[in-house]
């Protein structure tokens, strides 16, 4: 009987301890794994395209070159006289997207011509008459440019301007008296209206043009000796600058 007692305490035993270990292995835990940490990327917009700089507005010109005088119902040694002419124009651009400008320019004109004339004395003798006339003009102008379609290229515009016109004109002439013949100068300044239509033709380089050009003015006014009315014909070389 002692020894199946001892038997029965053994096996308890065993069966409580079978149990014990099964109980801790059932209410052990396991510690998940920590996630990987999120990775932090840091994105730049890109930059936007620099915007172009803004097209210039404003211009100056200047042109240089030989002017023709021709005089209707006076009579005048620079009557058909050959001269030169200096312009300088000042222009702004009416619309950024449109190619018509307006400015203005002060311009000028200079001719001098000499001729000989006969006198009727004892001993018959010849004298040197002169003539000399200057322009100055305040002209308002508008220029339409035809081309170029972008920046450079091919320049092409038309002008057309009106305005102011000062003649300053000035010259000798003989005078008869009981006395003999004697040489006389006379001046005198005349104020009148013109129109100058004219076209210019070259090359653009996109702030600036260079080429030729050519106009023709009509003004009309008492100019005494020289008449109603000039017409004057103007062909040069120009330069032209955009800022």
């Amino acid at each position: 009987m002692a020894s199946r007692a001892a038997v029965r305490v053994r096996a308890f035993a065993v069966t409580t301890g079978v149990l014990s270990l099964g109980s801790m292995a059932l209410g052990q835990t396991t510690v998940p794994s920590s996630p990987p940490e999120p990775q932090v990327v840091f994105v730049r917009p890109m930059p936007p395209e620099p915007a172009p700089p803004p097209e210039p507005r404003t211009s100056f010109s200047f042109s240089v070159g030989w002017a023709r005088l021709n005089a209707s119902g006076g009579d005048s040694p620079v009557d058909g006289a050959d001269g030169w002419y200096l312009d300088t124009e000042f222009s702004y651009k009416l619309k950024p997207d449109k190619p018509l400008w307006l400015g203005i320019s002060f311009n000028g004109s200079y001719y001098d011509e000499s001729e000989d004339k006969r006198l009727d004395t004892v001993i018959p003798s010849e004298v040197e008459l002169d003539a000399s006339l200057s322009t100055f003009c305040i002209e308002p102008r508008l220029t339409y440019v035809l081309l170029p379609r972008r920046d450079k290229g091919i320049y092409l515009a038309g002008k057309l301007g009106a305005g102011l016109l000062i003649a300053d004109y000035w010259a000798t002439s003989v005078v008869e008296r009981p006395g003999g013949f004697f040489i006389d100068s006379d001046g005198d300044t005349t104020f009148a209206f013109l129109v100058r239509p004219g076209a210019q033709f070259g090359y653009s380089g996109g702030k600036w043009m260079v080429g030729a050009e050519v106009s023709e003015m009509w003004a009309w006014g008492d100019f005494n000796a020289l008449g109603d009315e000039l017409n004057e014909l103007r062909a040069g070389f120009f330069f032209t600058f955009n800022y």
